[in-house]
């Protein structure tokens, strides 16, 4: 008689999740997978690969190992949600539903469990490994909102130098004191695209979407994902605007020779 067949837990819905996700990715057909796989050494036929996507076939452990050298990634890519983000939440087996961004540090190799791991992961970068291995980093609202003020800011300081603010090829912002000279009519032309973006508020995700550069482009979240900030309008010049008035009472109550700390404004609906 054949014992009761164990369903699949949440790590195994997401090995299930990731390898159709990464097949797809990679525009393999079953019988081009199966193929590759028996080359490898690990033969899975076609109905077997339906059958795992779909999740009434399990996967072991060196099934998984294989599937992910065929399909070009590491087997953390297979194993951990395809997200990641201080915001979301995943489950995972035996550790119940934890922050993807602390899933993803544990199976890195971070210290401790993942109910006491939490430090930021940067992206992998392996020889030969394709860079969807890494999980897409997801921001919270607050996260994403911080980033284009950064980028607002930066582009100001810049106009103020006399600089053209330049994006990296890597995407990021140019080092301190970079930036190519630039004549006064595209100075000016900077400048008046600047105060345009000092004026766009940072939580308006349609306005941002229309823009050539959003260094924090929002990401689809699932349903179940847990509520982030709720964030009132707030716009880069507001924000500049807030910091000064804060150092000018600072300043004021130390001249005063009251010693205290004026503690920031809170943006949020919620009070």
């Amino acid at each position: 008689m054949a014992g009761k067949e164990i369903p699949l837990g949440p790590s195994g819905e997401t090995v299930r999740a990731n390898i159709a996700r990464l097949r797809t990715s990679a525009k393999f057909s079953y019988a081009e997978l199966s193929r590759r796989l028996e080359e490898a050494g690990r033969a899975i036929a076609p109905l077997g690969l339906r059958r795992i996507e779909s999740g009434t076939r399990r996967v072991d452990v060196d099934d998984l190992v294989a599937l992910a050298v065929v399909l070009g990634v590491n087997p953390n890519a297979l194993l951990m949600p395809e997200v990641i983000g201080t915001g979301l939440h995943r489950s995972v087996t035996g550790a119940g539903e934890i922050r993807t961004i602390t899933a993803w540090h544990w199976a890195r190799g971070g210290a401790g469990s993942p109910a006491h791991s939490s430090a930021p992961v940067p992206r992998l970068k392996f020889p030969g490994i394709r860079q969807n291995a890494a999980p897409t980093l997801v921001l919270t609202d607050r996260e994403r909102h911080r980033e284009r003020a950064r980028y607002v800011n930066e582009r100001h300081r810049a106009v103020q130098e006399g600089r053209l603010w330049q994006i990296t090829p890597s995407g990021g912002y140019p080092l301190e004191g970079e930036g190519q000279p630039v004549s006064g009519e595209e100075l000016k032309e900077d400048a008046a695209e600047v105060e345009r973006l000092l004026d766009l508020d940072l939580t308006d995700e349609d306005a941002w979407s229309d823009e050539y550069h959003d260094p924090a482009r929002a990401y689809p979240r699932d349903a179940d994902d847990h509520a982030l900030a709720d964030l009132a309008p707030i716009t880069a010049r507001q924000q500049q605007s807030e910091f000064g008035e804060r150092q000018r009472e600072n300043r004021a109550a130390l001249a005063s020779g009251r010693v205290t700390r004026i503690p920031p404004r809170s943006r949020s609906t919620n009070g």
